[in-house]
């Protein structure tokens, strides 16, 4: 667990540092990138401590498996719906006035501050083996959704991928907040 707290720790950093300066941290469109950036956090963090936690002699087995349930097919429907607002946000950002703020974006798209949907994304990416493919730009939000995009793809689109407008915008977000 202090590994998974630890790698929040570099990589909130490294994010932050990757900003362009001057921008609007109350912007709509901004507090959606922050809340994709716990998403991918969440779900490579939770490749670090969550394998050990849910094998059965964990002395946490009990609560994180209660925690964990239900995880797959909740996480569908929010990657569902988020892809479904990226969208949306492609053909106008307006739409992303009606979430005020983080909090609005993390309750209707995510559970646990990310964990959920995060975890799944990051399960499916490690299944994949395209796990390095993130790390490189583990600071990346938009690199944490496309490599799970590819994921998804390579597993037969058994799961949700996000469509081409979605992309299209999500890298609109990057063009808009990130250095390079």
């Amino acid at each position: 667990m202090a590994a998974h707290e630890a790698f929040h720790s570099v990589v909130s950093v490294a994010f932050l540092q990757k900003l362009k300066k001057d921008i609007d941290y109350s912007a709509p469109d901004f507090n959606l990138l922050y809340f994709l950036q716990n998403v991918a956090e969440e779900g490579i963090a939770d490749l670090i401590d969550k394998p050990l936690l849910l094998q059965t002699n964990s002395p946490l087995y009990k609560e994180v498996k209660q925690l964990t349930a239900g995880d797959e097919s909740l996480s569908i429907t929010l990657i569902k719906r988020l892809d479904s607002v990226l969208t949306l946000a492609n053909r106008s950002e307006k739409v992303l006035r009606q979430y005020s703020g983080f909090a609005a974006l993390a309750s209707a798209f995510g559970k646990n501050g990310g964990h959920v949907p995060g975890r799944f994304m990051g399960n499916v990416i490690k299944k994949a083996g395209l796990l390095q493919t993130h790390i490189d730009a583990v600071e990346d939000p938009v690199s944490f959704l496309l490599t799970y995009n590819e994921a998804a793809k390579q597993n037969g689109r058994k799961y949700p991928c996000f469509s081409n407008e979605s992309v299209q915008y999500l890298q609109k977000l990057k063009t808009k907040y990130w250095q390079e």
